[in-house]
């Protein structure tokens, strides 16, 4: 009967032992995953103030080349193009610099040196806006014509006498800086775009010139403008919010998909004229983590089955031989206590 509240206690104390764990272990998953979304939110801003330092330190070198200058004051396109194609080939080997534009002082396109047969259009981006208002170099994140999310930075061009001769502007897709975030963090991304503020031929057109896949229906109210290498489609839909869009798309959520487990986070999206235009979709990959805890579970489970048997085992043998010992010990009296009652004076 004593075994009985014994193993009862020590079930009771597996079981707390066990939750315990568990939730230490839930503690670390949520630790971890805040640690991640704190430290892909401030690489994102690292990485885009560090790259807008590059854009207008090129921009700058750009300003003073004499040749640059005349061909443009001359209004010289074919001259223009052929001084900077050399010169663009290399920013976008070495820099991954995509975009490359000459602007007017009346923020007329003079020359897309990456697509010299597109000019004439009036640009109404805010950053060119901005530089033209302040008269200082502006940067920011914004939607080009073709749907690309892209880091541009503009540079007012003054002569010697600071007379604006226009503006140059340089521009860089956001998949280089996925990438980036991919290498520092280890957590691959998604960048999706509102579709209000796309048009789907010209989005679907900057896909193909990426030679990206391009699937508007994939999601109801977003596109995927960018993403990293591991970023597929299947585990985009694994998310629970995938199907309905919007705000079921942020907030936290474990899912199981692509041979993985990911824990999905977001961050807002805005560009430089402080719009809402999407998110960021962060697909932390906490496979290993969860197999780390699985075996650790495993381990405390087998572990602490083993001392409760051995125990039970041993306070088993305790009593038995207790039982034994006193079942000897009143044999052995037994005899005695007979001699005592023959050797006892009959009452008479």
């Amino acid at each position: 009967m004593l075994l009985v509240p014994l193993a009862i206690g020590m079930a009771l104390l597996l079981t707390t032992f066990l939750v315990a764990e568990s939730l230490r272990e839930q503690q670390s998953v949520a630790a971890t995953r805040a640690r991640i979304n704190t430290a892909v939110h401030e690489a994102f801003d690292l990485a885009i103030s560090r790259d807008s330092d590059k854009l207008g330190a090129t921009l700058k070198a750009i300003t003073h080349n004499d040749s640059i200058r005349s061909a443009f004051v001359g209004g010289e396109r074919n001259t223009l193009l052929r001084a900077t194609q050399g010169l663009f080939a290399g920013l976008l080997r070495d820099h991954n610099i995509t975009h490359f534009y000459f602007i007017g002082t009346d923020r007329r396109m003079f020359l897309r040196v990456q697509r010299p047969g597109s000019h004439g259009d009036i640009v109404e981006r805010t950053t060119l806006m901005r530089a033209a208002e302040t008269g200082q170099t502006a940067a920011g994140l914004e939607l080009g014509q073709r749907g690309l999310f892209t880091l541009r930075v503009v540079e007012p061009w003054r002569d010697m006498n600071g007379v604006l001769l226009g503006y140059i502007e340089l521009g860089m897709e956001i998949d280089h800086t996925l990438t980036q975030l991919h290498e520092l963090t280890g957590v691959d991304l998604y960048l999706l775009v509102d579709k209000r503020h796309l048009d789907r031929p010209q989005w679907e057109s900057g896909m193909e010139m990426l030679g990206d896949a391009k699937n508007w229906d994939l999601l109801p109210d977003r596109v995927v403008a960018g993403r990293t290498r591991r970023a597929s489609d299947l585990l985009l839909l694994a998310h629970p919010g995938a199907s309905r869009g919007g705000t079921a798309l942020d907030g936290q959520h474990r899912v199981t998909a692509d041979d993985r487990s990911v824990e999905f986070g977001s961050l807002p999206l805005t560009d430089a004229a402080g719009r809402s235009v999407g998110t960021v979709l962060l697909a932390h990959d906490i496979t290993a983590l969860e197999a780390r805890q699985q075996l650790i579970l495993t381990i405390v489970i087998t572990t602490t089955l083993f001392v409760a048997a051995a125990m039970l085992l041993l306070a088993n043998r305790v009593l038995d031989r207790t039982y034994s010992a006193m079942v000897h010990a009143r044999r052995a009296r037994a005899p005695l206590q007979e001699s005592a009652r023959k050797d006892s004076p009959t009452p008479h």
